[in-house]
């Protein structure tokens, strides 16, 4: 009977560690901004488009008793933002249930990452699905832009201006 249990623990660890890889692989794609292997990814488990991830950072002390830290939480919709991979965000937005306006694990919505790391052309399409309110907001496409060449600092101005 242990033997029994022992191996359905030995096959729900198995099952476990086999959904970790393949998440880690979906967000690997994700950051690259491969649509075709995330889609090719999804096929293989459909849970993985609202799946929590927390990339575990190597610990490069080899110290025995320093904790390994975590990232934060994240979903993959805000990964995508994050990274700026506006194709890959438009089709897990498209596959449904994914709430753009959902804070993460420090606060943080989909938008705000997208800003934060300059990624205008995120931000742009995240207005027009309603995720926030440029009107409303608009020194968050400052932020955004401060990266940008002037051409698409000037058609920021332009947005601006139509939402005063």
């Amino acid at each position: 009977m242990s033997g029994t249990t022992f191996n359905s623990d030995a096959d729900s660890d198995a099952a476990y560690f086999a959904f970790k890889k393949l998440q880690e692989k979906f967000f690997a794609a994700i950051e690259m901004g491969d649509l075709d292997h995330c889609q090719a990814l999804f096929a293989e488990n459909p849970t993985l488009k609202n799946a929590p991830y927390r990339k575990q950072i190597v610990n490069t002390t080899n110290h025995p008793f320093r904790k390994k830290p975590l990232t934060p939480e994240i979903r993959p919709f805000h990964h995508a933002c994050t990274h700026g991979r506006l194709e890959i965000a438009q089709w897990l937005y498209s596959l449904g249930d994914v709430d753009p306006t959902a804070l993460s694990e420090n606060s943080k919505s989909p938008a705000d990452l997208a800003c934060q790391y300059g990624h205008f052309n995120v931000c742009l399409w995240l207005d027009t699905i309603h995720a926030i309110d440029i009107a409303k907001q608009p020194e968050l496409l400052f932020h955004a832009s401060s990266s940008l060449p002037d051409e698409p600092k000037e058609k920021m101005d332009s947005r601006l201006k139509l939402c005063q």
